[in-house]
């Protein structure tokens, strides 16, 4: 069970729902989630982030971005454009300035 735990790190929107993602790849593709995943924090305890400012579908666009980010990172050929819409354009540019992704 512990091994399990530690293989995923819930992130938490603003309006409560929870996302599962891999804690490598969190690690990996975000400074801050790194600091507070890899410290004496909280969140490093039990596996859970809370962003009290990110709404859900910028969360889940983020998470998004990070798995597509580790799935392309080493491609040698044309990587495929990654889609965002518009009226999220503003909230994405200030949650990855906050995840510094």
């Amino acid at each position: 069970m512990s091994d399990e735990n530690d293989k995923y790190v819930k992130l938490v929107s603003l309006e409560g729902n929870e996302f599962l993602m891999e804690k490598s790849i969190a690690i990996n593709c975000s400074e801050m989630l790194r600091g507070m995943l890899e410290s004496n924090f909280k969140e490093s305890q039990d596996n859970t982030v809370r962003f009290p400012e990110i709404s859900a579908p910028i969360l889940e666009k983020v998470i998004e971005y990070m798995y597509y980010k580790v799935k392309h990172e080493k491609s040698s050929g044309k990587i495929p454009q990654f889609d965002i819409e518009p009226e999220m354009a503003l909230e994405l540019m200030l949650a990855a300035n906050y995840f510094a992704v």
